[in-house]
């Protein structure tokens, strides 16, 4: 075969001596074109990928394929003797015997080995996952099939006080070449927390998943709108009905959706919460908690709180935000992955309006702000105008509720007291008023195309 890193046949793959053998090192991205025999030992690092064309094979009575801490194993077909290992949070079980920091990993093996020296699985004791019919998490009491495999996901507490350095996953892993999928639960009485199931990033390399999905931040105390998936990670995934499937792909899709991201920070510790807004339909997913009166940030819609919304790409968004403490909180605002014509914060309490276009850097804004344990949640509105997105790829949530009669606005059979808010194409509200019952008014709007907006149902009206 041939061997080369990077692509660049200066790069060289590392050969070094290790307890009388040949042990093979990688430091950077390489690949195989063709079969590949390891009759040593193979290390990758520093999140090298190793890319094999043909067929791997290693030998079982010698060290394991070991990948350190987020490399990858791209192959052919299934492949033995394989050690995954990633970092770890563990919690102070000094300061308090409650547990405050998880893991979420998953177990990327289709059967399981062994290794003299290595960690295993049992040494973490009992794992916990996420059980849909009780909604609720619960302990897992055994480690053996069909409970564990890939595909699932699991929550690890670890103390301070132990002495797990390190998770480790070993045995034969599957082939990344082709799709992988996996039922999922559903309970239909659950409310908002229907249809959570925990999984697991079933491949020895980073993947992407065919929904939506939530991840452990980086302290292992909350659940955030995750990204790329690393080996061994897990992760929550919401199904919308019975019978669902999720699907993962190490080929990430054409096409991604766009979005802006909502982050909120406290001082300089990392991203504690976040919430995403889609302008495509099929986005929609619940806020999954691990301590429910924790700081966390949300889009409030028919009574739910979203960690996850899509609406029509002119518009207003509440954002809703709620303080485990007093103090002093950053909101970050991210439209890399939208082009905004408009984009402002309007911070009610504060009485203040952001233009965040104005003050972002590359593509990212910073609103810092000061809150209390017992301050109302619904304090910011997001008012955005987002081009390039199709009108007919927006929100499921879009109703034609409205129409023009005479040159009126006409509304029938309002439920309730209802709050109708108007918007231009630029995204500033021109109108809010309440309505009840039946509406017919005239409307003082020059011509053009305007966005309505009738508690969280949005149309787009034509006004000649």
């Amino acid at each position: 075969f041939s061997c080369f890193a990077d692509g660049n046949s200066q790069n060289p793959v590392y050969l070094y001596m290790k307890d009388d053998n040949f042990h093979t090192y990688l430091y950077s991205n390489t690949i195989v074109d063709g079969d590949y025999y390891t009759d040593y030992g193979l290390e990758l690092f520093d999140e090298c990928t190793l890319t094999v064309t043909g067929v791997l094979t290693s030998h079982p009575s010698n060290s394991a394929i070991v990948l350190n801490r987020n490399a990858q194993l791209i192959a052919n077909n299934d492949v033995t003797s394989v050690c995954i290992t990633k970092g770890i949070v563990k919690y102070d079980d000094e300061a308090s015997e409650e547990i405050t920091a998880f893991n979420l990993f998953s177990v990327p093996v289709i059967d399981y080995g062994s290794l003299p020296g290595e960690i295993t699985l049992q040494l973490f004791g009992y794992p916990f996952t996420y059980d849909d019919p009780s909604a609720s998490i619960v302990e897992i009491p055994t480690l053996t099939a069909p409970l564990i495999y890939a595909g699932t996901g699991f929550l690890f507490a670890i103390p301070q006080s132990g002495i797990i350095q390190q998770y480790a996953a070993m045995g034969t892993v599957p082939s990344s070449r082709e799709d992988r999928s996996y039922d999922l639960s559903y309970t239909e009485a659950n409310g908002e927390l229907k249809g959570f199931n925990m999984v697991g990033n079933p491949f020895p390399c980073n993947a992407y998943a065919n929904m939506d999905y939530l991840v452990l931040n980086e302290t292992g105390n909350n659940f955030i709108v995750g990204t790329t998936l690393r080996p061994c990670d897990g992760l929550m995934v919401q199904a919308t009905a019975a019978n669902q499937q999720v699907t993962f792909s190490r080929n990430a899709p054409e096409t991604p959706d766009g979005f802006i991201e909502l982050g909120i920070a406290q001082g300089e510790n990392p991203l504690f919460d976040n919430a995403r807004i889609f302008f495509n339909e099929g986005h929609r997913m619940n806020k999954f908690y691990l301590n429910e009166n924790s700081t966390c940030i949300y889009i409030p819609q028919n009574g739910e709180q979203l960690a996850i919304a899509n609406t029509q790409p002119q518009g207003e968004m509440p954002v809703n935000f709620k303080a485990a403490e007093d103090g002093t909180y950053t909101l970050t605002v991210n439209t890399e992955k939208a082009t905004a014509e408009y984009l402002h914060l309007i911070d009610s309490q504060a009485g203040t309006d952001i233009d965040l276009l104005a003050v972002a850097s590359a593509g990212s804004a910073s609103y810092t702000f000061d809150a209390m344990a017992n301050d109302n949640a619904a304090r910011f509105r997001l008012v955005f105008s987002i081009t390039g997105i199709e009108e007919n790829a927006a929100s499921a949530s879009s109703t034609s509720f409205a129409y023009m009669s005479n040159g009126n606005l006409v509304i029938d059979n309002v439920e309730g007291i209802a709050t109708l808010q108007i918007f231009d194409m630029l995204g500033r509200m021109v109108s809010s008023e309440t309505v009840e019952g039946n509406y017919n008014k005239a409307l003082n709007l020059k011509s053009g195309v305007y966005v309505l907006n009738l508690n969280g149902m949005t149309q787009k009206l034509v006004v000649e």
